[in-house]
């Protein structure tokens, strides 16, 4: 029988590692700024910094933060944080932001992604959710976006040309309109 404390030994890849070097934790909860401390030491050796939203911005660059979470509520603007910090010219820039929200809407979840985050994570949260997170962060990093509007990792989560390529070729025999989806027509006649 697994004991209660099975998923703190959970493995985590090699990857996530170098993530996790500096971090700084960006969230008015003391309780919650303690439980994800716990959780990132659990998986890996890692420096953490805490801070308001007034002052997270600054620290981050001050520490060449690799890691930045940053809660997203009524009362605390985390999308401002992340978004002043991806127009910095500074390698903090480029940090991991995840936004942590007690309240995720549809709404909030662009919002996160219009700011330049990498992943939104709903509080309270797992340690396997957060590891999730990191992974795909680390397994698959996304391209880098600088325009004049967006600065941040590319926020189509599923960048591959291979399915509509497919789709559109007919390579499954299938007679396609000019939208990419089976001719009904065609299959009726």
């Amino acid at each position: 029988m697994d004991s209660p404390n099975t998923i703190w030994a959970m493995p985590v890849p090699r990857s996530v590692a170098p993530l996790l070097q500096r971090v700084l934790i960006v969230d008015p909860d003391e309780n919650a700024v303690a439980a994800l401390v716990a959780v990132l030491r659990s998986i890996s050796h890692c420096q953490v910094w805490t801070a308001d939203e007034n002052e997270g911005v600054d620290l981050a660059i001050r520490i060449a933060a690799t890691a930045i979470f940053v809660e997203q509520s009524a009362g605390q603007d985390g999308g401002a944080v992340v978004r002043t910090l991806r127009r910095s010219s500074t390698p903090a820039a480029r940090a991991v932001a995840i936004i942590m929200t007690p309240h995720p809407t549809m709404f909030g979840i662009v919002t996160a992604r219009e700011c330049g985050a990498h992943e939104v994570l709903r509080k309270p949260f797992a340690r396997s959710d957060l590891v999730r997170r990191l992974e795909a962060v680390a397994l698959e990093p996304r391209e880098w976006i600088e325009t004049a509007t967006y600065v941040g990792p590319d926020r189509r989560r599923f960048n591959s040309g291979d399915h509509a390529s497919l789709l559109r070729s007919g390579a499954d025999g299938a007679d396609r309109n000019h939208h990419g989806f089976a001719d009904q027509r065609a299959s009726a006649a």
